[in-house]
């Protein structure tokens, strides 16, 4: 019976952080507003302060030793055709006692984060991740920046762009006993939604159209007879979708430069047209192919539209079976 408990006790807490897992954009927004349910305490716990890196967004604030799934879920709309972090950019902050609200990675002195609109300063700032509430101190009768928690002495005496800022966030102060409220961008109410969260990301994240080739590719693998997983296989290597090094790298999963060698080789970065054509060991492995086939000569893989023409030139097996044995 007892075993019995611990497992259901085990499943039920596991199903908040598995549903957080695929619900990419509404999970970073529970995590912002919900900090009183007790998965939010399991996330504090084991990843430091969840609020700040998901505003943060980016492989600066993974660890290690962090699971897989909670990598995935900071950088999920990192990518470096986005420039920066979107999910950070649709966010406002109403600041209260400025506990939770990061000084450079939030929206709460205007439509830009502070990282946005002085950059030259964010770079030399002395530390990027610090919360508003510790960049200064109440007096008798208002709060009042402190320039020295966020840059260096020599920094605040040179840069003329530390005291515009300063002055730039003079309208905005810290009270102590009103808590930090987000509030969405996209919406007329400030309240989160899948759709407007989607339309921002296809606004950023949509594809061009494809060109007659590739669309004649993807036409003729469909018509052959093989199993669903060669099929799906198959469609992300056209589309060029498979999770190779270089891949993971621009998403932010793989961060050293020295993980990128091709896993086979060790020699050049691990790419799709390297991976399936250009390795030297794969290379060998598809003449090796081709001769079992009887095909006259060797070809590539370079475009995916010419592998079907080839087809035709082996002489004991037909379209179809020779693309299934493939």
């Amino acid at each position: 019976m007892a075993g019995r408990v611990v497992l259901i006790n085990a499943v039920l807490n596991a199903i908040p952080i598995y549903s957080l897992s695929f619900y990419k954009a509404p999970a970073k927004w529970r995590i912002l507003t919900e900090k009183e349910a007790v998965w939010s305490g399991i996330l504090k716990n084991r990843y430091g302060n969840p609020t700040l890196k998901v505003l943060v967004g980016d492989i600066s604030v993974v660890n290690k030793k962090d699971s897989i799934w909670w990598r995935d879920l900071l950088t999920s709309d990192n990518y470096a055709n986005m420039g920066e972090n979107h999910f950070a950019g649709a966010v406002t902050c109403n600041v209260g006692d400025g506990n939770v609200v990061p000084y450079w990675y939030a929206c709460w002195a205007g439509t830009q984060t502070l990282r946005e609109a002085f950059p030259k300063l964010f770079a030399v700032a002395s530390d990027h991740l610090i919360y508003v509430a510790a960049t200064g101190s109440v007096t008798a009768t208002d709060w009042e920046y402190n320039s020295a928690s966020l840059f260096s002495a020599e920094t605040v005496a040179s840069n003329f762009l530390v005291q515009q800022q300063l002055g730039f966030l003079q309208h905005i102060s810290v009270e102590q006993d009103v808590n930090d409220e987000f509030c969405w961008a996209l919406t007329a109410d400030g309240a989160f939604s899948v759709k407007s969260c989607f339309d921002r990301f296809k606004e950023k994240l949509s594809s061009p159209p494809l060109d007659a080739a590739t669309v004649l590719a993807i036409n003729h693998l469909w018509k052959f007879k093989v199993p669903s997983k060669l099929l799906c296989f198959g469609w992300r290597v056209i589309l060029d979708r498979i999770a190779t090094k270089d891949q993971l790298f621009k998403r932010g999963i793989t961060a050293a430069m020295n993980d990128l060698l091709c896993v086979f080789c060790e020699e050049e970065v691990e790419s799709l047209s390297h991976l399936l054509c250009h390795c030297g060991i794969v290379s060998g492995i598809w003449r090796k192919v081709y001769n079992w086939l009887g095909s006259l000569e060797e070809i590539t893989l370079e475009e995916f539209e010419e592998f079907f023409k080839h087809c035709d030139k082996v002489k004991w097996l037909n379209r179809r079976h020779t693309a299934a044995v493939i």
